[in-house]
């Protein structure tokens, strides 16, 4: 009678080990998002008002924040993403995800594509298809010292999902400086 109640009591311990530890690693794995592109291409900005860090990828919520953001840094870019998809963005429906990169020497070829979105925890993360071989590359040199150099350009991906799929708590929304 103790045997049967030992092994009774060991099956449930380990029986709830095994919940508690699948159900963990399901928690920290990312979850791959599904998006269509809206832009991917060079994007110039403001000479006098330039964003900040190397790096970047933001999330925008509503019409009002995606505006005031393009106003700031990427003037033409809302009438730009409107005129190539040949809609307007429908905030009810949609978050747009933008994801920059600006540096002093940026090479960008056609062939390179976001290869997941990916959401980890609270906030949003892309990997990149950098594995594709291509000879045909554009370069833009953003001249950092040289005062007469104002106007810089950076890699952008812009990118729709559902809003759902965005972390309610997420690290990467737009935020008005």
């Amino acid at each position: 009678m103790k045997l049967s109640k030992i092994l009774n009591n060991f099956t449930c311990l380990i029986l709830m080990i095994f919940i508690i530890l699948t159900g963990c690693s399901k928690n920290n794995e990312p979850e791959k998002i599904e998006y269509q592109v809206l832009f991917q291409g060079f994007a110039a900005l403001n000479e006098f008002n330039q964003l900040s860090g190397a790096t970047g990828c933001l999330v925008f919520t509503s019409e009002e924040d995606w505006t005031n953001f393009c106003n700031k840094y990427f003037v033409c870019l809302t009438s730009v993403v409107t005129e190539i998809n040949n809609r307007e963005i429908d905030f009810q429906s949609e978050n747009l995800v933008f994801i920059y990169s600006l540096g002093p020497r940026h090479s960008y070829d056609s062939f390179t594509d976001v290869k997941y979105l990916l959401k980890e925890g609270n906030s949003l993360t892309v990997e990149f298809d950098n594995k594709k071989e291509t000879k045909d590359r554009i370069y833009v040199l953003n001249n950092e010292s040289s005062k007469n150099s104002l106007t810089k350009h950076a890699v952008a991906f812009l990118l729709s999902v559902k809003p759902e799929d965005v972390p309610e708590n997420s690290t990467n929304f737009y935020m008005k400086e």
